[in-house]
């Protein structure tokens, strides 16, 4: 599985330039009791997507695995806390997160999304990915322009979701859009032909892909090889309000394993 990993992530993955220089940087990071309150416990409570291939996902001896588990899992392994994984649906893990259910939100977070909600503390972007579209390749589709008039599917409240609502011509060109609460749900969808398509992280796309070679397209850009994006992003780790300092604390280890090639 970690060949698998290595493989899709060379393809369709690059690690971010490096986490942004600590993005939390305020007098009261020192003083809210967050990194504390985690330590004292000694674990850390991390909501992950069950079916978020090949980041984040529950594997078939019902553990949690993925590039997103890894790296968590090293980060809390410098902290010297447990690692504790708890599987959320995503349209209700701010609120898991906000009950105090999970600590933080690892992995399905968008680092330029997060800036835009200050209120919740966030890293910097620690790898970065963007939004693609995937249909079956019997459709035949190969752009863009050959979804017209189609239904197509989405993850509900993700960046895709955004995205699309930002490339205004191509949704304004499409029958209908339907969301679903994670990918593997939307691509039942497109298997089962209630849609021509799903716009999702290119990472998962290229995992489906290579998991039934000739199956999918990854619609192109042009018609080349290039992919069509239609938004880049960063995965960055997500934070209840106040928590700055656990924030901070994650962040420098995020930074230092960059530093030294982990």
């Amino acid at each position: 599985m970690r060949k698998v990993f290595a493989s899709i992530l060379i393809l369709c993955c690059v690690l971010a330039a490096g986490c942004s220089s600590v993005s939390i940087q305020s007098a009261s990071a020192a003083a809210d009791p967050s990194w504390n309150d985690v330590k004292t416990a000694n674990k850390l409570v991390i909501g992950i997507e069950e079916s978020f291939y090949p980041m984040t996902y529950t594997n078939e001896n019902g553990n949690p695995a993925g590039f997103g588990v890894d790296v968590a899992t090293e980060v809390c392994r410098r902290l010297g806390i447990a690692a504790e994984f708890e599987p959320v649906i995503w349209p209700e893990a701010q609120d898991a997160l906000d009950g105090g259910e999970i600590d933080c939100i690892w992995t399905s977070c968008s680092a330029v999304v997060s800036v835009q909600d200050p209120a919740y503390p966030h890293t910097g972007g620690y790898l970065a990915g963007s939004q693609a579209v995937l249909c079956l390749t019997e459709s035949g589709a190969q752009n863009l322009a050959d979804l017209k008039g189609q239904r197509i599917g989405v993850k509900r409240n993700s960046c895709g979701e955004q995205a699309l609502e930002q490339s205004t011509a191509f949704r304004d060109s499409l029958a209908s859009v339907n969301a679903y609460d994670d990918y593997e749900s939307a691509k039942q969808s497109l298997d089962n032909k209630k849609i021509s398509a799903v716009v999702m992280d290119y990472a998962a796309a290229r995992y489906y892909q290579n998991q039934q070679p000739g199956i999918y397209t990854i619609l192109s850009k042009n018609g080349g090889e290039e992919p069509e994006v239609l938004a880049t992003d960063e995965y960055c780790v997500s934070f209840r309000q106040g928590a700055e300092s656990l924030s901070l604390k994650i962040e420098e280890t995020l930074a230092a394993m960059r530093n030294d090639g982990t």
